[in-house]
């Protein structure tokens, strides 16, 4: 279970659409760093919208939703090298 603390967005629908990937991405965790439990059930996984008050268990398909996230990922990863870190920046070295 993952808890969304948002109140910041307007719209339903992304609201909606935002837990529903936050499910999915807590149910692939499941999946790649629980297997020693068993097989995850995706209607077991899901995430809450504190502030809108609804659950919102994994969707029975998402594999289109995991496409999206890969793709997403794999344009930060390409642009990471040659990024540079904010001026007020005071975490880890980057790079």
């Amino acid at each position: 279970m993952i808890l969304l603390f948002s109140k910041t967005e307007p719209s339903t629908t992304s609201r909606i659409d935002r837990c529903k990937t936050a499910a999915v991405l807590a149910y692939l965790f499941t999946q790649q760093n629980l297997k020693y439990l068993g097989v995850p059930d995706h209607k077991l996984c899901f995430s809450v919208d504190v502030f809108g008050g609804k659950a919102h268990a994994t969707p029975s398909t998402y594999k289109k939703k995991l496409d999206y996230i890969q793709s997403s990922c794999e344009e930060v990863a390409l642009r990471w090298a040659i990024t540079s870190p904010p001026a007020n920046y005071d975490g880890p070295p980057w790079a």
